[in-house]
């Protein structure tokens, strides 16, 4: 995809969300995603369906990404194969541009059940905090890793919601 093609793109999203409003950062990974994408109006028919189908004011990269496959790739949605590995992140301060985002957790899924990755306790904590490191720098905030199960890290989430703005104790810090 062209440069001119990807802020056409970028347009449409932003025309799909007009509420969001994304850090340089996040445009940058968005720009990136995008670059590989060889067809303009499916990744548009994709921004729409994702759009369509939004609980949220901005849009979600794999959301997108997984429309796009189904549509262009004529296959299925990767989201039926896809495995939590057991660590999150959970948005335990959220930025003042962004409230909404206290208590987001942030899932690390692989692709599919495939996956054969040697998961040992130390390096699924390493990718926990690397991925709430990131989660940072893009959106703002404080973000925590954890390693929990599915069900804890939603009810974790929800908890985070419920305190508010309250001091918030990690269950089990990394």
């Amino acid at each position: 995809m062209t440069e001119a093609e990807i802020d056409e793109i970028m347009q449409y999203l932003a025309g799909s969300f007009p509420r969001w409003e994304p850090s340089v950062v996040e445009a940058s990974n968005w720009r990136r995603a995008l670059m590989p994408l060889a067809d303009t109006s499916s990744v548009k028919n994709a921004i729409f369906d994702a759009a369509r189908g939004a609980r949220a004011n901005a849009p979600r990269m794999a959301e997108v990404i997984d429309a796009y496959q189904v549509r262009h790739g004529g296959g299925k949605s990767r989201r039926n194969d896809a495995m939590y590995l057991g660590a999150c992140a959970i948005c335990v301060a959220a930025p003042a541009e962004r409230p909404g985002l206290l208590g987001y957790v942030g899932k690390l899924i692989a692709p599919s059940m495939d996956y054969q990755g040697d998961l040992g306790g130390a390096k699924l904590a390493a990718m926990a905090s690397r991925y709430a490191a990131k989660l940072a720098e893009v959106y703002g905030g404080q973000w925590t890793a954890c390693v929990l199960s599915e069900a804890e890290a939603d009810a974790e989430g929800r908890r985070v919601r419920a305190a508010g703005r309250r001091s918030y104790d990690h269950p089990a810090p990394l």
